[in-house]
């Protein structure tokens, strides 16, 4: 099932709960989040090959970044598969070199966000509107207007075109820069 056959099937006093629910402070923004909300079902959809998961957050990372949930993308790539993958820490366990890359997909046009399917664990885990209360949080993570989102979106491209081309950083500190452009490469990728 795809986010927009969600979003056509979700009740909005069901998903503003669950954004209540997950994020207390979202209050002064739920007239902002049903119009966004509303948006979604006249907005186009490109069909991609990247699946919406969504996690729990592992309980020491909460505090840190106050949330409760992540919503990542997944489309088959193995983090073996990525470009400089033997610097990473944690390119000699097998369990994580075979496992599925995860990409952070809130810079992800809102049109492919529709066009995602939500993947089976997830569906099976949360209710509908559970996980349309944390993609629309995660899709407007930075702005409700998406001039906004592709600002913050170039910024990230001139910091991983800055990584590209520190090459002393990379002769000192090879895996740290490749994380880091990995992460960047992801983000950017959708």
């Amino acid at each position: 099932m795809k986010l927009n056959e969600l979003i056509s099937i979700a009740e909005w006093s069901d998903v503003q709960s669950d954004i209540f629910k997950f994020y207390p402070e979202q209050g002064k923004f739920i007239l902002k989040d049903l119009l966004f909300f509303l948006s979604l079902e006249r907005m186009n959809v490109v069909y991609t090959d990247m699946r919406i998961v969504v996690l729990e957050m592992d309980p020491e990372d909460v505090e840190e970044f106050d949330l409760t949930h992540e919503v990542i993308g997944r489309n088959g790539t193995l983090n073996k598969d990525f470009e400089g993958f033997e610097y990473l820490a944690q390119s000699d366990n097998p369990d994580f070199a075979n496992s599925e890359a995860d990409y952070p997909i809130h810079f992800a046009p809102w049109e492919k966000w529709l066009g995602m399917n939500i993947d089976e664990d997830s569906l099976k885990s949360y209710r509908v509107s559970q996980i349309v209360a944390l993609c629309l949080f995660h899709m407007t993570l930075y702005g409700y207007d998406w001039s906004e989102i592709q600002e913050e979106r170039d910024r990230f491209q001139q910091k991983l075109d800055s990584l590209k081309m520190d090459l002393s950083y990379r002769e000192y500190h090879p895996h740290i820069r490749v994380e880091s452009k990995i992460y960047f490469e992801k983000i950017l990728s959708l």
